[in-house]
């Protein structure tokens, strides 16, 4: 399963308006936002109709890697607060290597063939 490489795509699902703008990004060096922490509780209205709803999120955030590999490690855990530029995912750089020294060899024997060419 070397060969298996798994585009990072990390998603939490929000609501929002269909083709609302986004939100701008915060800065990194504002403070937290002050927010209204409520425990939902099962009950039963008074008048006893059934009511179903849904929690969601006021907010959506789509994180992608610059690069495809396979996860090496995982820094974060679901739920946790992360600042801006945190590593979130480290991938296996291996096959990315390999591909900076193929490409290097082609332009070292490039330049000897500019060489040979030129004598």
């Amino acid at each position: 399963m070397r060969c298996v490489a798994f585009a990072v795509l990390l998603s939490v699902s929000g609501c929002g308006a269909p083709g609302a703008a986004p939100e701008p990004p915060v800065p990194a060096d504002s403070a937290p936002a002050l927010v209204d922490v409520v425990t939902l509780q099962q009950t039963t209205r008074e008048d006893g109709r059934p009511v179903v709803g849904t929690v969601r999120a006021r907010h959506e955030v789509v994180v992608a890697a610059r690069a495809v590999g396979q996860v090496q490690s995982v820094a974060v855990e679901e739920g946790q607060t992360v600042r801006v530029g945190q590593t979130l995912v480290t991938l296996d750089d291996r096959d990315l290597r390999a591909g900076v020294e193929a490409a290097g060899a082609g332009v070292r024997a490039a330049e000897s063939a500019i060489l040979a060419a030129e004598q």
